[in-house]
C-alpha cells in the first residue's frame, strides 16, 4: 500500500496548459480565415508582450496556443494571397518559439522549433540565424558557419550574423590549431 502523497502532483498551471490546447485543438469551427488568422495574430501579439515583459514561460503557451490555431490554416485550403499569409505567420511563429526555448534553457525543443520553421521556408534569415546561434552553443562549428553564410547571402551586412561568424571562425581556427599540435 502506497502513501497517496507520494505520488507527484501536478501543478495547476500544467493543468491549465493542457486545457487551454485541448480547447484549441477541440475548436473544430469552420471559422473563415480572417476569423481564425485574427485569433492567431491575437495570441501571436500576446506572446510578443509577454516576452517584452521577460515573461518567456507565458510568451511560449501564447506562441503554441497561436501555433494551435495556425495548424487550422490549410494552405491548400486557400488562394495564394492567404496561404502565403499562412505560412508567413507559421514561420514567425515557430521562429518565436525557439527564441522563447533558448532562454528558458532548451536547446533540443529550440531546434525542433527553428526546424519547424526551417522545413516551411528554408532560406528564412531569422531561422537560419538562431540555427546557427544554436550550433555554435552545442560546438557545431562547422553547421553554424553554414547557416551563417546563408544569412550573409541574403544580407551581407547583418551585423549579429557577422558578428556570430567572426566567434565560429575563432572556434573553428583553434580546433584546427589543437589539431596541428597533436
Amino acid at each position: 500500500h502506497r502513501d497517496l502523497h507520494s505520488f507527484p502532483t501536478r501543478r495547476s498551471s500544467d493543468l491549465d496548459d493542457e486545457k487551454r490546447a485541448d480547447k484549441i485543438n477541440a475548436d473544430t469551427r469552420k471559422l473563415k480565415f480572417p476569423d481564425r488568422l485574427r485569433m492567431v495574430e491575437k495570441n501571436k501579439a500576446e506572446g510578443t508582450e509577454l516576452f517584452k515583459d521577460g515573461n518567456i514561460h507565458h510568451a511560449a503557451k501564447r506562441y503554441k496556443d497561436a501555433l494551435g490555431h495556425a495548424s487550422k490554416l490549410r494552405e491548400y485550403d486557400l488562394g495564394p494571397e492567404d496561404a502565403a499569409k499562412a505560412k508567413k505567420i507559421k514561420v514567425d511563429l515557430h521562429v518565436n518559439m525557439a527564441l522563447c526555448w533558448t532562454k528558458l534553457g532548451n536547446g533540443d525543443q529550440a531546434l525542433k522549433s527553428v526546424q519547424e520553421a526551417l522545413d516551411l521556408e528554408p532560406a528564412h534569415p531569422k531561422a537560419l540565424y538562431r540555427r546557427a546561434a544554436l550550433y555554435e552553443k552545442a560546438s557545431k562549428f562547422d553547421e553554424a558557419k553554414k547557416d551563417l553564410k546563408a544569412v550573409l547571402a541574403i544580407n551581407d551586412s547583418d551585423k549579429a550574423a557577422l558578428a556570430l561568424l567572426r566567434r565560429v571562425d575563432a572556434q573553428l581556427a583553434r580546433q584546427k590549431d589543437r589539431k596541428s599540435v597533436v
